[in-house]
């Protein structure tokens, strides 16, 4: 300006978010963020041929007839035009000519002695943002690494909404346990399908926010397959906790539902956490649940012995069953029915003592619901 003067056009904090954009864009435009060390911002330009005339002039369809480059460091600025005055036919800018020359010019330019960073400000705010996203887009805190990027906002003009695609997923509802003799069952309600990996919500979200029919379908397509091969699908894992609270993992299962085999009476404690089969990071907190099981141990018998060994001319007599309830003798609670069938098979209503032979009698026996089976062998010598 006139006298030295300076006018300031832009404030110090719209300053310091266009050279964090333009620092960031000078690695694709000279390939280079720093000079001699110091760093550096650029941004390009070109005039391009309308059709007619690379086909006049006979030109590659990347032809372009003005090359601009524009960068600067925190004291110095470098503007720089590559063309001709006149089209010609063999006419033709090359990009890298561009980007070496300007290279060249700033390291004789750019002092190593020169001031070291750009001026920062204290208007402006950073915002860890999610990338590929359209709608409230700071980073969650499972947002992963190579999804996220840092932005700088003017105060007051951050977003604040998160976005819900790495959020933490949501626990399972109605977790219960029953018991069914020797096992326990397990079940939930399962959560409703994520929005990240709904891909009728992707789709009806995408639609919304891209009109162009190529961008939208690209967007989707690539949406889809990170959630192949990044995310995957919802699954529940299993875990018994122990009297520490230290959780061993069961399995993993896509239904609502787990069985658990006990050897032993006891408190079980479950917990089942939400969680997609390739992304981990979000799995939910975990629901619990817990039963006081009982582990009965019955045992079924025959009095006397399965082997009961006669004399012709004795008469059979029964001896009965015996039934145990872990080493309690619960026999007289239990009920039994007899098959009496000779070394043919032949269905007897008792047992032959007058001549030699060999007899099975095959008890059914009940207890609590439940039934045995036993076989006796008698014989008559």
């Amino acid at each position: 300006t006139e006298h030295g003067q300076k006018t300031r056009v832009v404030s110090e904090a719209t300053s310091y978010i266009i050279t964090s954009m333009l620092h960031t864009t000078a690695q694709s435009v000279v390939q280079l963020t720093s000079v001699n060390g110091i760093p550096i911002c650029a941004k390009s330009g070109t005039t391009d041929f309308s059709p007619a005339q690379l086909k006049q002039y006979n030109l590659p369809k990347s032809a372009s007839k003005d090359y601009w480059t524009v960068g600067y460091s925190p004291q110095y600025v470098i503007s720089m035009w590559i063309g001709y005055d006149d089209i010609e036919k063999g006419y033709n800018n090359d990009p890298g000519y561009r980007r070496k020359l300007w290279r060249y010019i700033a390291r004789g330019v750019v002092d190593k002695k020169s001031k070291s960073s750009f001026p920062t400000s204290s208007d402006v705010t950073s915002v860890r943002i999610e990338k590929e996203c359209f709608g409230d887009c700071v980073a969650s805190e499972f947002t992963p690494a190579d999804m996220a990027t840092t932005e700088y906002f003017k105060k007051g003009t951050a977003p604040t909404g998160v976005s819900d695609r790495f959020a933490r997923l949501e626990n399972v509802t109605n977790l219960s346990v029953t018991q069914n003799e020797k096992t326990l069952e397990i079940s939930w309600t399962p959560i409703a399908i994520p929005n990240a990996i709904n891909t009728e919500y992707i789709t009806a979200y995408l639609d919304e926010m891209i009109k162009d029919k190529e961008t939208h379908d690209k967007i989707l397509n690539d949406r889809l397959n990170y959630n192949k091969e990044k995310m995957g699908t919802i699954v529940y894992n299993v875990y018994l906790k122990d009297s520490n609270g230290d959780l061993k993992l069961l399995g993993s299962t896509a239904d609502s539902k787990y069985t658990y085999s006990i050897t032993t009476s006891g408190n079980y404690s479950f917990v089942v956490k939400t969680s997609y089969t390739i992304f981990k990071d979000n799995a939910s907190t975990g629901a619990s649940t817990s039963i006081d099981a009982i582990f009965d141990v019955v045992k079924v018998g025959l009095a006397g012995g399965e082997t009961v060994p006669y004399v012709v001319g004795t008469p059979y007599h029964e001896l009965g069953i015996v039934v145990t309830k872990n080493d309690v003798d619960v026999t007289s609670s239990a009920s039994y029915t007899k098959i009496i069938k000779d070394s043919t098979s032949n269905v007897l209503t008792e047992v032959p003592y007058n001549k030699t032979g060999t007899y099975t009698i095959e008890y059914i026996i009940t207890y609590q619901g439940k039934t045995y089976k036993k076989l006796r062998t008698v014989t008559y010598n």
